[in-house]
């Protein structure tokens, strides 16, 4: 048999996927090449894929369609074999070689992609137009890539590891100037047009410097969630596996996992990187839909997707489960609008309930009410007059019901086969009045009139209201079109309810103070990000009525939505400013000398260490888990760095704080634990910092200044 004729009878193209992906896994490499590896075999499963299930889109949409399935297919498949056995080298190889085989077998006869199905046709000549606005507003494209570019190279070079308590402490304040412009050229190109076909890219590229500052500053590590998922996964990657297993956080430790061993490994970088990466991907999902569903053109639905930057970013500028999880979320509420209005070429069902399977395996809190969305979704599609009003006026106000008490249910469940404690607020319930007060969010005093930080925080105080009334009268006027739209609201009050309920009904004691309303707003992120979709019909009609209006409007807009573009990247980060001021401090280089001198002085002995959350995280990024001890209550395994979920050694470290550092204070640590040694961190920064070191030192058997950013005190029991 002839090669052309072998070529024709079987389709070889997944088959050579299959290869380039064991060859990342198993051939000694570069990185750089193992990266190039990676992304041709993503980009060819999405060409297989998107052949198979998206044949009447472009080769484009085609391929990225298909990436993002099989992006949500390895987040599901991965999670259940990991649940299984574990996520070793081989089940990863697995897991990569099997899709494209059995892509080969199923299409066998189809021959290979032919290069106008890889990389499209021709313009058509009606397109001429088009084509002649773009090479117009290729200046402006290159002043903006020239934008982007300075951006990053400004943040990059301010990368410090040291403690800081805002990036805006390294990063110049002519950053800001770089984002308003690019914000303002970019949306000045994408809404006349000028941007062509290139017009959600331009999107992207501007939304970069919206949510790559926190990666390219903090050079140690951003929070402390990061610190504690990356140890996890640190762990995954080498021996694949991590006990206990838990429910939850799975989806995401198996994508790191994954792309790290593609890579060779760098499992601290992939986690920093993955959700600014995965939400700058979604965006063109958002795009495409919003083509779809409403048929706008190019630059108004480019436009139009340009608010959901005012959305609240800090969820999306680190890599936690949750944020992960909340990309998927986004995914499928755009994705869901065409086949909801009910055009003609629209996601199939089994891609949203993919992407909803995707977020529970990363964070059942998104998941777990996402798939009520997709009930009220389905629910509502395709019914009939006598099968709409049941759906209408029966199932869907039953699944509403249900679906308001969901979260609280699990939480309450979930606690009586845990430590965790979990219970029900009976002064509320017995005065539902009081929930008000549990809602009543700090207000934002202004001590001096600046008008950029003015403008910031009007936008910070009154985003939440925008969208919220935005997405009700895109809701309203989306009503008209078809009934399934109501899945929108009805998701909406879902997770309102939620919210509600877990912030005022639901107790988490076992959290410390500061920490309990957590679960409770992550639901109200959620409410404003399914709000986003029809918030964003709402703008694009609005966009579409203000073309027949002066030109002096439009560019007063442009104006306000670059202004409130600038607004949301400087709040989507911890301030130090006149209106208000973050008390965390990043993990420093400081804070990993520290935690390495003290393991190199215990020499093996067991011990507690007394220190903030900063340097517990960088004990868990440097030894992960290595080190738990039974208390005398025989309760809860202690760790032996405190953490800020509460914990009786967490109590010990205030306790150590509030008394300068006694040794008295110390044995008690000791106690608890059951050990002989204890050591004591203080960061320079603390208020009374230098007041607790002189009398610390005083009680303590031995001291070490650390770069005379932290000072370490050992104490030993008598």
């Amino acid at each position: 048999m002839r090669t052309v004729d072998f070529f024709r009878k079987y389709n070889v193209f997944p088959l050579i996927l299959a290869i380039a992906a064991l060859a990342a896994l198993f051939l000694p490499s570069s990185p750089g090449w193992r990266g190039g590896l990676a992304i041709l075999y993503l980009i060819g499963m999405g060409l297989v894929i998107g052949r198979r299930f998206f044949p009447d889109e472009s080769s484009g949409w085609g391929i990225y369609l298909g990436s993002l399935s099989y992006i949500a297919f390895l987040t599901v498949a991965g999670t259940v074999l990991y649940y299984l056995d574990r996520l070793d080298l081989p089940v990863t190889a697995f897991l990569l070689i099997a899709p494209p085989i059995l892509a080969a077998a199923l299409s066998a006869g189809r021959g290979t992609p032919s290069l106008s199905t890889i990389f499209g046709s021709r313009s058509k000549a009606d397109e001429k137009a088009e084509n002649i606005k773009t090479a117009i507003g290729v200046p402006l494209i290159g002043l903006l890539i020239f934008l982007i570019g300075y951006g990053l190279s400004m943040v990059y070079a301010s990368a410090t590891a040291d403690s800081i308590r805002t990036p805006w402490d390294a990063v110049p304040r002519t950053y800001f100037v770089i984002v308003f412009m690019a914000a303002l050229i970019a949306y000045t190109v994408v809404s006349s047009g000028l941007a062509g076909r290139l017009a959600f890219l331009a999107v992207i590229g501007f939304s970069v410097l919206a949510v790559w500052v926190a990666a390219a500053v903090y050079l140690v590590g951003f929070g402390f969630d990061p610190f504690i998922h990356q140890s996890t996964e640190a762990s995954i990657f080498t021996s694949g596996v991590m006990l206990p297993k838990t429910l939850y956080y799975v989806g995401q430790y198996v994508l790191v996992t994954i792309v790290s061993r593609v890579l060779g490994g760098g499992v601290f970088i992939v986690d920093r990187y993955l959700v600014p990466i995965a939400f700058l991907a979604i965006l063109p999902a958002a795009y495409w839909s919003v083509r779809r569903a409403f048929g706008w053109p190019r630059r108004v639905a480019a436009a139009a997707i340009m608010i959901i930057l005012l959305l609240p970013l800090a969820p999306f500028i680190a890599t936690t489960p949750q944020s992960l999880a909340n990309v998927f979320a986004l995914a499928a509420f755009f994705l869901a609008m065409p086949a909801a209005v009910g055009t003609d070429r629209t996601c199939p069902r089994w891609l949203i309930v993919l992407l909803t399977g995707a977020a529970a395996a990363v964070h059942p809190l998104a998941g777990i009410p996402l798939f009520f969305f997709c009930a009220a979704v389905f629910l509502l599609i395709g019914t009939g007059p006598k099968s709409g009003f049941i759906a209408k006026h029966v199932s869907l106000p039953l699944l509403i019901i249900i679906g308001a008490v969901a979260l609280p249910a699990v939480f309450l469940i979930n606690a009586r086969f845990s430590s965790a404690d979990v219970s029900l607020n009976t002064e509320v319930i017995s005065a539902p009045s009081s929930i008000l007060e549990g809602l009543k969010s700090t207000a934002v005093v202004a001590r001096r009139f600046l008008a950029a930080y003015d403008v910031a925080y009007l936008w910070r105080t009154v985003r939440e209201t925008f969208f919220i009334a935005v997405g009700i009268i895109g809701l309203f006027l989306l009503r008209r079109r078809h009934r399934a739209v109501s899945a929108y609201g009805s998701a909406a009050a879902i997770f309102l309810a939620n919210f509600v309920l877990l912030r005022t009904v639901v107790l988490f004691s076992f959290l410390i103070p500061y920490e309990r309303t957590y679960y409770a707003d992550r639901l109200y992120d959620l409410t404003l990000y399914v709000l986003a979709v029809p918030a964003v019909y709402a703008f694009g009609t609005m966009l579409l009525a203000a073309e027949r209006k002066p030109a002096v409007l439009r560019i007063v807009l442009a104006m306000l939505v670059a202004a409130f573009l600038t607004s949301s990247v400087y709040l989507a980060y911890p301030r130090r400013d006149l209106y208000e001021t973050s008390h965390g401090w990043s993990t420093s280089a400081s804070d990993v000398d520290a935690v390495r001198l003290i393991e190199r002085d215990a020499q093996g002995q067991p011990y507690v260490a007394l220190a903030n959350q900063s340097v517990s995280a960088a004990a868990i990024r440097e030894f992960g888990f290595k080190k738990y001890f039974t208390g005398k209550d025989k309760g809860e395994p202690i760790f032996y760095y405190p953490v800020p979920t509460g914990g009786p050694l967490y109590a010990e470290f205030e306790n150590m704080n509030a008394v300068g550092g006694t040794a008295a204070a110390a044995q008690r640590a000791m106690d608890l634990a059951g050990v002989d040694a204890a050591y004591f961190v203080v960061n320079n920064y603390w208020w009374r910092a230098q007041k607790i070191i002189l009398s610390a030192r005083r009680e303590a058997n031995a001291y070490w200044d650390i770069n005379h950013d932290d000072f370490v005190l050992k104490y030993v029991r008598k």
